[in-house]
């Protein structure tokens, strides 16, 4: 079957079979948001070890990320329903961490809608960073900045990591030093390259559950 064709029969969906909410909170998935949670976590142990840590800092910093990952999430949703990729993974290949949100496919939200919503969240996680970069911490930008580009550019064009074989190198990355090294530097200041080493374990176990939850999407890929 032409992707194009299924792409626009499942973008003709009745209304009545749509659930905003449902598909809002497939988008947020809070099983997988774990991972960028426990980088978090791991980089408030190491700056709690240097003393108290502000809790006002690391609601910040959970919102921020928790925006971006809703974001990345729905924007990549996009990039896999327009590309077909979605359209080839059967049901019985469809695990709880892999397949994609299909938020589209399964008729949730429309694609208007889950374009409303990447843009709503990444400018709700930009927010969250310009707040943290002019009252607390300005080091943490680049790192924003950097941790945005991977999020986006995981699915999108031009870079499309994820379908170029980089996909697993963004999430290590991603989720193990820059995630770790930003909580740290909000919460304690410029982290030593001895406590961004230690985010890189975290890093490579988050790319590994990643890599071997690819097996059942392998043929649609």
């Amino acid at each position: 079957m032409d992707p194009l064709s299924g792409a626009t029969a499942t973008l003709s969906t009745p209304q009545d079979r749509r659930d905003f909410l449902a598909g809002l909170w497939r988008l947020a998935d809070p099983k997988v948001t774990l991972a960028s949670m426990s980088a978090i976590f791991l980089g408030a142990c190491a700056a709690a070890r240097s003393g108290p840590l502000s809790w006002k800092r690391l609601a910040w910093i959970v919102a921020g990320i928790f925006f971006i990952e809703v974001a990345k999430n729905a924007s990549g949703d996009i990039v896999d329903f327009d590309s077909g990729t979605d359209h080839g993974i059967l049901p019985e290949d469809r695990t709880p961490f892999s397949g994609g949100k299909r938020v589209m496919v399964d008729g949730l939200l429309s694609r208007q809608e889950t374009t409303v919503i990447a843009g709503v969240f990444y400018a709700l996680g930009a927010a969250c960073g310009l707040w943290i970069v002019l009252r607390y911490e300005p080091w943490v930008f680049p790192l924003g900045l950097a941790g945005m580009a991977l999020a986006y550019f995981y699915h999108a064009p031009p870079l499309s990591l994820s379908y170029q074989g980089f996909g697993e190198l963004a999430v290590g990355l991603a989720y193990g030093p820059l995630i770790g090294s930003g909580a740290y530097a909000v919460l304690r200041g410029v982290p030593s390259w001895p406590v961004v080493l230690l985010f890189a374990p975290l890093g490579l176990l988050i790319a590994a559950f990643l890599w071997i939850n690819e097996f059942p999407d392998c043929d649609a890929d």
